[in-house]
């Protein structure tokens, strides 16, 4: 056996063959465990060569077996371990050369077709002309891969799409290309090491294969972090028994080798603590790929000796450890316990610093997780992003590291912007967006509980005579008027009633909890019955002062309660005062509701955003002229006068586009109306019609595809179960199940959903939502159609080349045509052309690279103005 440590061209550059034996397992690397890692890796490696780090970066040991070859033949190899990651490394070349050509780079594209491909005068088959040979079962998957015609049917496929993707989008982001693609190519061949091991005769492989990979266990980041801390005690002649037994025996605990969830993946607690204490202490992201990486870097810069690394590893340790088990008071266990319903870790580096080194006492400390589970809540609720935490709570804890006062610098720092990525969103807009957003099937049920929890503490909290209750995980949530009312809840035949009741019928005035055999024996039951068992049966207050009535109005005015009291259970500073709710009533139980009543906002107070300064003016103008109608040049001058937070071309732009229904253009929001040349009103439900893309640009689709007329007359506005309900009621299931997995992946993208006001054909069409931008995509309809909306997208999507590069990519995918002449169009296609999983994953794909390339124009943009 001898082992060597080699570069990838080393390795791939001869001209040879590493053939995975038909012992070895299929490929079962994907994109969230081994690709994106890989790929992360590379985009490291080569930021570090801008800063001048040029060290290698070592994949890890590839172990081979000499295989008998004729004489000119191409020399073959077995690869007896290692075959996952010598396969994607190929598909990774393959696909940096495809890009390569495109580029019109030859030489490098030549290059690296050498560490892809044999040379032809070499090959005596077929199978000869690749460097790797997967097994029998993987072969064609692998070849249409690299041969340029893949389908995305196969995970190869998938990971050679995956890479592609990644660099071109890596590529948009630098200024020069083409050296850009030099530096990959070079970091390719040079600085990507290998440990290889070549068996001789005397090795026995399938004994050494099983030894690999059936005996051993991997080791994890932090077993190699220890390895290194104890081999740097002994270099500097610590007592490394001493050191063991005074701060690492803590760590050898089983609760630490447990795994918990990091966001879509389980890793083990001391890998997920290691991670948020090496953030905390660099000051920056660490990706778990990188942890041991990362902190060898870390440490070898600090200064610090092992003794002293370790020994702030054991304080922080026993901080993380007490956010599971061994906090002091009932508000902290419920704050730990609330963050991971929320699922969100990215605080943790923060709160690791608020528990081991800041000088908050507990007192203040409560104040801290008071301010930022508002916040997270708050946010929650309204559905605004959490993708841009990571950065946000480590900008967070540099500014308040030398604060005196850290409750109030948490404070003002949550306070500080205005900007959807990372607001704090205030009382007024709280009470007056909850009630209309849809909770059940839009918010994990979890989330859901612990909101109500939530209410239902503030009521106990408020009543000196209510005994204490704890809340039992086995809570259900129960819908007050059912999802299955047609029986018992008779309603007016009309189209709207029903459309308001859908509507309604989610919101979080129609939730409560009970227990799961209540909520069974009373389910779909009438509200006389209904109303009497929970009342009869639960003493939580949350439930004891419903209506005699249930319907629209009253599920309004619970929303409305409810939204009232979660402002001020995570209440927000600086917030208007709200009356109490939900307490436990002083009259009988019986008794109606508490009336809420939530003061408007003041004309005078700041605006959120351009349109609602503009809908203020509008306010305004009404109270004090007694009109309806008003000029441009009012409603300017009005705005300004209200603030002066935007330029006069903003304004302008949202009152006579964005804003205006039959303004000809794209509308953002319908509420205003044009009634003459550069006069305007408040649009009236009537008016408010989104003018729809043409879809008279179907070319190429069946007849029954786009063929409906769209009619606005006497129309209301569509929701998600109406559209559902259509297209599952006149659509084959190629088209159901491609809508639900759009809308799916729009939810999980955080996309805006925009739904449409046709007659008979519903719409939904999403946005991505950059800075104050919202971007069009496409709309799906109930016909089946799929429309892509070029005609309609916003910079840097707005100029032709980025839209052709767009159709190049979205051509692609299966079934997709599209030809130059679509810039200016809203070409639909079948929805069914997405029921493949392959093209489903591709078609997003697109979009997600169109998002990459919208936040990194944002940025540089916002980068020129500093």
């Amino acid at each position: 056996m001898k082992a060597d440590t080699k570069d990838l061209l080393q390795v791939f550059a001869n001209n040879v063959q590493y053939e995975v034996p038909l012992f070895q397992r299929p490929y079962v690397w994907n994109e969230d465990d081994h690709w994106n890692p890989l790929w992360e890796d590379v985009v490291a490696l080569l930021d570090g060569y801008g800063s001048g780090d040029n060290r290698p970066h070592f994949l890890g040991a590839v172990v081979l077996e000499q295989k008998h070859h004729a004489t000119g033949a191409v020399e073959r190899r077995l690869v007896i371990d290692g075959q996952q990651r010598m396969t994607t490394l190929q598909l990774l070349l393959g696909a940096v050369r495809r890009v390569t050509a495109d580029l019109g780079l030859d030489d490098l594209a030549a290059q690296l077709n050498q560490m892809v491909e044999n040379a032809r005068f070499v090959l005596s088959t077929k199978s000869d002309r690749f460097k790797v040979l997967p097994t029998q079962a993987d072969q064609a998957g692998y070849a249409s891969a690299l041969g340029g015609a893949a389908s995305g049917a196969s995970s190869l496929e998938r990971a050679y799409a995956f890479f592609e993707d990644s660099v071109r989008i890596w590529l948009v982001e630098q200024g020069d290309q083409v050296q850009a693609t030099t530096e990959l190519v070079r970091a390719l061949q040079r600085r990507l090491m290998l440990v290889v091991i070549d068996l001789d005769d005397s090795d026995e492989s399938q004994v050494i294969f099983e030894t690999l990979n059936a005996r051993g266990t991997p080791l994890e980041a932090t077993d190699l972090i220890k390895n290194s801390l104890f081999q740097a005690a002994r270099a500097e002649g610590a007592d490394e028994q001493h050191l063991h037994d005074e701060y690492w025996i803590r760590f050898l605990d089983d609760y630490w080798r447990e795994e918990v969830r990091q966001g879509r993946l389980n890793r083990s607690r001391i890998d997920v603590f290691a991670t948020h204490y090496l953030t905390m202490r660099v000051g920056r992201e660490v990706r778990s790929s990188q942890l041991f990486k990362d902190f060898k870097s870390w440490m070898d810069s600090s200064g610090l000796g092992a003794a002293e690394v370790m020994a702030d590893l054991d304080l922080y340790g026993e901080a993380f450890a007490k956010f599971d088990n061994g906090l002091e008071t009932d508000r902290e266990r419920r704050f730990f316990d609330n963050l991971r319903t929320m699922d969100t870790s990215t605080v943790y580096p923060f709160l690791l610093w608020l528990y081991g080194e800041s000088r908050a006492d507990a007192d203040e400390r409560i104040c801290v997780l008071d301010s930022i589970e508002s916040f997270l809540v708050r946010r929650m609720l309204l559905r605004l992003t959490a993708k841009n935490y990571n950065r946000f709570f480590l900008s967070m804890l540099t500014r308040v590291r030398s604060a005196d006062n850290v409750p109030e610098a948490v404070e003002r720092f949550l306070l500080e912007s205005d900007a959807d990525a990372n607001r704090w969103p205030r009382d007024t807009e709280l009470v007056r967006r909850l009630p209309e957003l849809k909770m059940y099937g839009y918010l994990r049920r979890d989330r859901i509980q612990m909101v109500l929890d939530g209410v239902n503490r503030s009521g106990m909290e408020e009543s000196p005579h209510q005994e204490p209750i704890q809340i039992a995980g086995d809570l259900t949530i129960e819908h007050l008027m059912p999802q299955k009312w047609e029986t018992n809840w008779p309603i007016d035949p009309g189209g709207e009633a029903r459309d308001r009741r859908a509507d309604l019928i989610q919101t979080i005035g129609n939730l409560t909890l009970l227990t799961q055999s209540l909520n069974t024996s009373i389910s779909n039951g009438p509200w006389s019955r209904k109303r009497e068992e929970i009342l009869r049966h639960s003493a939580l207050p949350i439930n004891r002062v419903l209506p005699d009535e249930w319907g629209e109005e009253a599920i309004e005015d619970r929303s409305k309660q409810i939204a009232a009291a979660i402002a001020n259970v995570w209440p927000c500073p600086e917030q208007s005062q709200l009356a109490p709710v939900m307490a436990p009533p002083e009259a009988p139980v019986d008794s109606q509701l508490v009336e809420v009543a939530v003061a408007p906002a003041s004309v005078d107070s700041e605006p959120q955003t351009a349109r609602s300064a503009i809908l203020r003016a509008f306010s305004s103008l009404q109270q004090r002229t007694g009109k309806g109608v008003f000029a441009l040049s009012e409603l300017l001058a009005e705005t300004r006068r209200i603030t002066s937070r935007y330029p006069e071309g903003t304004l302008r732009a949202h009152i006579v586009a964005h804003m205006c229904v039959n303004c000809g253009a794209p509308t953002q929001w319908p509420d205003i109306v044009r009634v003459d040349r550069g006069m305007y009103r408040l649009a009236q439900p009537q008016d408010r019609v989104i003018s729809e893309p043409s879809r008279e640009t179907g070319e190429g689709l069946p007849p029954e595809v786009g063929a409906a007329e769209v009619d606005h007359t006497g129309s209301t506005k569509w929701t998600h179960e109406r559209f559902f309900e259509v297209i599952e009621a006149s659509r084959a299931s190629d088209d159901v199940r491609a809508a639900r997995r759009l809308v799916d992946w729009c939810a999980a993208k955080n996309l805006r959903m925009d739904y449409g006001r046709g007659k008979d054909v519903g719409s939904i069409s999403p946005k991505y939502l950059s800075g104050s931008v919202a971007h069009n995509l496409f709309t799906l309809w109930t016909d089946g159609g799929l429309a892509i909306q070029f005609g309609s997208m916003k910079p840097p999507f707005g100029e032709a080349d980025r839209k052709l590069d767009l159709i190049g990519r979205i051509n692609d995918v299966p079934g997709f045509d599209l030809t130059e002449e679509v810039v200016t169009k809203w070409p639909l296609r079948r929805l069914s052309l997405l029921s493949d999983s392959g093209a489903f994953e591709r078609f997003t794909a697109v979009f997600e690279w169109m998002f990459s390339v919208i936040d990194g124009e944002l940025r540089i943009g916002k980068e020129g103005t500093q």
